[in-house]
């Protein structure tokens, strides 16, 4: 009894176990001064996983479409299908940051999308009844329709309809409110407006007035706010200034990541075909760098200019640790063929595969976990440390690729996984790939590398001179931890 108790106490207070617990485990590296304890280890195993993790986007190197900041960054890391669209057309980089408090940002913006689908819903209904009427729906399900739209999508919708309510202005009796909207609405558009306060009783139309009122004011207020603070939007390199501010400040929190989603969702000209995920975990402290040092660093971080190594797989930690890498980003460059990713594994340009999942003639590569060195031999001692989680494509249509799937060429030892093996079949798409993570990683910066896409501009009538590259939206799951 003696003996258990005190093993106990020793690898209760043992740093070097734990330390090793939380990276095998959870892929967290500790820093200088931060807990890597059993307290530590216990919070993270027993905290509730989220259904979605709300990153901020802070910063592109590949421009935004027609300089519109409707198609900024940020909306990647929004479960919906609005775009980011890219200036450029190949090798784009984008990043972007878990800041604390996220998630009562996320909560807020959940309330409103909430409240405007409640009071949109019954236009958009009658919308698609004019306009799907060989469609054989109920009304109540096309009282539905309004929960597919993005968060943009709902806002414009949702202005549009204020407009005309408040452009009409004529009252009527709301006793007879649904009974004149089923006789007048079809005959005048204009009218649609006074559908936001259908069921709205007399005595609380002028609550409702005011609610409405300041809820277009705040989001109007954020799309002025965010739009002053885009900087360099009419250039390849573009940055949100508020959010680097709040990075300067060490203003970040920390997740567990464990799923993911990539969408390409919606009718885009030239949806993202190929692409690769990268994390990172920046210390509170490490963060603390003037504005303009930490956009040079992200900069150079992605581009492989901070440290001139490549991969290297020659030095271990022990028998059972991963290989020492260290990567350079614009590795992945071009690297838009699955065949070329197993030729590069296997040379050990890239990490080994842990898991291949495809879906439909979708691609998803989970590598295993690595560790970066600097040139000394040592740990990595800059700010990006980014290492890669996995590499996707979309409509894999290889010439040999029956042959990949079949003979499993290239990666014979590692995990695969194949649409029977996902328990939901609604996660399963053509335009979305669903990632159940093998490995879980400790980040708070994610890096997603768009390679290539393609191109649609002939069917959709697209005018622009050379393709760019849109994706909808990364979706991260996991736990949020408060260290």
């Amino acid at each position: 009894m003696q003996t258990c108790k005190t093993l106990y106490e020793i690898l209760y207070s043992s740093t070097l176990v734990w330390c090793n617990r939380l990276w095998v485990d959870f892929g967290w590296e500790t820093f200088p001064g931060e807990r890597s304890d059993f307290m530590l280890y216990r919070s993270i195993y027993q905290q509730e996983s989220a259904e979605s993790i709300r990153f901020r986007g802070v910063f592109t190197d590949g421009g935004i479409d027609d300089a519109n900041t409707s198609y900024w960054v940020d909306n990647v890391f929004i479960d919906d299908i609005s775009p980011y669209c890219s200036h450029a057309s190949a090798n784009i980089d984008l990043v972007g940051v878990l800041l604390k408090h996220s998630e009562l940002t996320r909560s807020k913006e959940r309330s409103i999308r909430q409240y405007l689908i409640s009071r949109c819903r019954y236009a958009a209904a009658l919308l698609e009844h004019i306009h799907a009427r060989d469609r054989t729906e109920s009304f109540r399900e096309r009282l539905r329709t309004i929960e597919s739209y993005s968060d943009l999508q709902l806002k414009l919708f949702f202005f549009s309809l204020h407009d005309s309510f408040h452009q009409v202005s004529i009252y009527v009796c709301f006793g007879e409110r649904q009974r004149y909207f089923a006789e007048y609405w079809v005959l005048q558009d204009s009218q649609l407006g006074q559908l936001l306060f259908y069921n709205v009783t007399p005595d609380n139309l002028e609550e409702e007035q005011r609610r409405m009122t300041a809820i277009r004011q705040h989001l109007l207020s954020i799309e002025t706010f965010q739009d002053q603070n885009i900087i360099g939007k009419d250039s390849d390199v573009v940055y949100d200034g508020d959010i680097l501010q709040k990075i300067e400040k060490s203003e970040m929190s920390m997740c567990i990541l464990e799923r993911m989603v990539i969408s390409r969702e919606g009718q885009l000209t030239c949806p993202v075909s190929c692409g690769a995920i990268f994390g990172c975990a920046v210390s509170r402290h490490g963060a603390m760098r003037s504005e303009a040092d930490l956009l040079e660093l992200m900069r150079k971080s992605l581009h492989g200019m901070l440290v001139p190594l490549h991969w290297s797989t020659k030095t271990t930690l022990s028998m059972n640790q991963p290989f020492l890498f260290f990567l350079d980003i614009s590795d992945f460059n071009s690297l838009d063929s699955f065949r070329m990713l197993c030729e590069k594994s296997e040379k050990g340009l890239v990490p080994a595969f842990n898991r291949v999942c495809f879906q439909e003639k979708n691609v998803f590569v989970e590598f295993k976990r690595v560790r970066l060195v600097s040139t000394s031999g040592g740990s990595c001692d800059k700010l990006f440390q980014w290492f890669p989680i996995g590499w996707f494509q979309f409509a894999l249509y290889d010439a040999d690729f029956d042959s990949l799937v079949r003979n499993r060429e290239g990666y014979q030892a590692c995990d695969v996984l194949f649409p029977c093996d996902f328990e939901n079949e609604d996660t399963v798409a053509e335009s979305r790939i669903f990632v159940p993570l093998k490995m879980k990683h400790a980040i708070n910066f994610v890096a997603v590398k768009l390679i290539s896409q393609e191109n649609r501009m002939d069917a959709m009538m697209d005018g622009h001179d050379w393709p760019n590259i849109d994706l909808s939206s990364l979706t991260l799951q996991g736990r949020i931890i408060d260290v």
